[in-house]
């Protein structure tokens, strides 16, 4: 018996080894010998829909190849002397001429850009930023850039936007709750000790901490800061605080000298405070750029030095609520007009000895 099954199967093999592979060349099945060319591929060969899938999911570094071809950003790369994993590669690809963000611009204009269309140094001469574009990028470079001729417009614009509208409505309430106060100021002051609450050393260094000076030079400091960096947000944030409080402060000068009250300790030139005023500022600035993450704080802050100043008989309780209605009217004002003047969204050219491209660029 097994014998027999030994034979059969010496038989079929024989048989598909001499005259299977002549019959199926006769019936164009599998490639004969005169249908393979000297590379030797056949040139007649198709491949299957199953056969593509499945080479697509066994080398996916080709597709990936394929798609890095078809990308003006790493086209112009390569053109460049850059491969697509040279670390200024991402760089260039951002930032460079025929990207997304420039494609859309020359589809409105009709100009298509390519790498061919670049001169030696990887500019495009035939580029041509969009008027809009320019206008937003004018507007978005003043976040960082001052000339001391744009201060009166500035200072206007703060005012206007302070005590017009809104502005006029709460600054009016805050004086009513001043003038409600005002007889109770003696009364209230007899009712609890010098310095009962953070003793001479405490109120002392609240004093100094949170004065006028040195919140003044903190804003001028943030606004260097910001500069330096290239921080739009934060150079604008140092900038609407200086602001801010130089109006603030010039205007609480002129109430002390206008009213000359008396203050509790016997000093002069007690209302409004001074230091409620400047906590205040920069108190309406920081909520109205970050929110109630950084008004908090800063309100809260700005409460306890005032409460300092009444615990250390340096002003009356109707003082520092004018100096708190005065600061939170103008510092909220102040930043609400920077913050229309410079929008969250800006857009804008950028040229430069690699590349040309249009910069978009977010205030969070």
């Amino acid at each position: 018996m097994r014998k027999t099954i030994s034979l059969a199967l010496l038989v079929c093999v024989t048989c598909q080894m001499l005259g299977l592979p002549a019959l199926q060349a006769r019936e164009g099945m599998v490639p004969s010998s005169e249908s393979i060319d000297p590379n030797p591929l056949n040139p007649d060969f198709h491949p299957s829909d199953k056969d593509m899938e499945f080479s697509a999911r066994s080398h996916p570094e080709e597709k990936n190849e394929a798609k890095a071809e078809k990308s003006p950003s790493l086209q112009l790369a390569n053109a460049n002397g850059r491969g697509p994993n040279d670390k200024n590669s991402k760089k260039l690809a951002a930032t460079s001429a025929p990207s997304a963000n420039l494609s859309l611009a020359n589809a409105e204009t009709g100009k298509a850009t390519s790498p061919e269309s670049l001169d030696s140094e990887g500019l495009n001469p035939d580029f041509q930023p969009l008027q809009h574009d320019m206008d937003f990028s004018n507007r978005s470079q003043s976040a960082e850039q001052f000339t001391f001729k744009d201060l009166p417009r500035e200072l206007a614009g703060d005012l206007r936007s302070s005590f017009f509208g809104w502005g006029a409505l709460g600054f009016g309430l805050g004086i009513g709750l001043t003038a409600g106060l005002h007889p109770l100021d003696d009364n209230l002051q007899n009712s609890f000790q010098k310095n009962a609450l953070f003793g001479n050393t405490g109120n002392d260094i609240i004093s100094w901490t949170l004065s006028p000076y040195t919140i003044g030079g903190a804003s001028i400091i943030t606004w260097a800061v910001g500069h330096g960096l290239h921080n739009p947000k934060l150079a604008l944030t140092g900038r609407a605080l200086t602001e801010a409080l130089f109006l603030s402060m010039s205007l609480d000068t002129i109430a002390k000298f206008s009213f000359r009250r008396q203050r509790p300790d016997g000093g002069n030139f007690g209302f409004p405070s001074g230091h409620a005023t400047a906590a205040f500022t920069a108190a309406g600035v920081l909520t109205t750029f970050y929110g109630w993450k950084a008004g908090i704080p800063s309100y809260a802050l700005a409460s306890l030095v005032s409460i300092s100043r009444v615990d250390s008989y340096k002003h009356f309780l109707s003082d520092v609520v004018m100096g708190a209605v005065l600061g939170s009217t103008i510092g909220i004002g102040t930043a609400r007009f920077f913050r229309k003047e410079n929008p969250k969204y800006f857009i804008s050219p950028q040229v430069s000895r690699e590349s040309a491209s249009i910069g978009f660029t977010y205030i969070h």
